[in-house]
């Protein structure tokens, strides 16, 4: 890993990596994970609302210029991680912009489909955990695109002229989340199965519908509220546990990339303004659908006396 004071080095990264267009984009996913936990209404819900898709659609984005930037690629890609030529090391930085995008979402989405699961006495909303997966997997498959292309050709994370450490470069953590994935996989499938089964032969067995149901809803999310936090220990324990004296300068834009663009920039204070707005939107809404809710449970209490 280096750190180079050389402003040249990010001059090719574009405008919409930079720290405001990222900010708002963190923002949105807070407001996101604030209207599934705290909104009483939005959380019972199992619905596509607009705040998801501008959540969702950074990192669809992100994960196709990195492959975009892999493919035009002058040198092969453990050449571009080891160089300490200049024009490369533009490039490099270029890629390393949209893949902070990328794992930072992995690491969100795992978050956001344990939220997906049947809490607060509602069903297990499958239309969330569709969308969310699927782009996790396009941010993950960035990931292992350049595990594929750097780290199985034996670049180490020692040896990368990086800026900061990737999670491509543990290969036990790689394994682990495709394996993970495999079994949610199987789960999902044998899911389809049972209900299938169960509405074609219509023999008056809706209790055990319901049984299998939701025994494997709540199989689905014991495995991910197992594998969430493990996957996030060891995110974050194998990123700073690299053998480096320079943590200050190694570990800094672990969520926001760094590039040369100005957070004062008109783009960039439009964009954080607009993710700000959402998050107040997302507050306000779950502030006063709680409001509500205890409204209505004093109107009942005093209707029953």
């Amino acid at each position: 890993m280096i750190e180079t004071r050389d402003p040249s080095r990010y001059q090719l990264i574009d405008s919409l990596h930079g720290p405001g267009t990222v900010g708002a984009w963190l923002l949105a996913l807070v407001s996101v994970l604030i209207s599934w936990t705290f909104n009483p209404s939005s959380r019972r819900k199992d619905t596509i609302t607009v705040d998801l898709l501008a959540a969702l659609l950074l990192p669809v984005v992100a994960a196709g210029h990195v492959a975009f930037l892999i493919v035009r690629l002058p040198v092969s890609l453990a050449e571009a991680f080891t160089t300490q030529d200049g024009a490369i090391l533009q490039l490099t930085s270029a890629i390393e912009a949209p893949l902070c995008i990328c794992e930072t979402f992995s690491m969100a989405a795992l978050v956001l489909a344990l939220c997906c699961g049947p809490w607060w006495t509602s069903n297990m909303k499958w239309k969330r955990l569709r969308f969310v997966l699927v782009v996790r997997l396009g941010s993950w498959g960035a990931e292992n695109v350049l595990f594929a292309l750097a780290t199985t050709k034996g670049i180490k994370m020692e040896d990368a002229t990086l800026i900061r450490p990737y999670l491509f470069f543990f290969t036990p953590l790689v394994a682990g989340v495709w394996a993970y994935l495999a079994l949610l996989l199987l789960v999902g499938m044998l899911h389809r199965v049972v209900c299938a089964v169960t509405d074609r032969l219509d023999l008056k067995l809706q209790d055990h519908k319901l049984y299998y149901h939701g025994d494997l809803d709540l199989t689905i999310c014991a495995l991910h509220g197992i594998f969430a936090p493990l996957s996030f220990v060891c995110s974050v324990g194998g990123i700073f546990s690299s053998s480096t004296n320079d943590f200050p300068k190694t570990y800094t834009n672990l969520l926001i990339p760094k590039s040369n663009i100005r957070i004062g920039g008109l783009d960039q204070i439009v964009a954080l303004t607009g993710g700000g707005i959402v998050l107040l939107s997302a507050v306000w809404h779950a502030i006063r659908r709680e409001e509500m809710g205890i409204q209505e449970s004093r109107l009942r209490r005093h209707c029953s006396i």
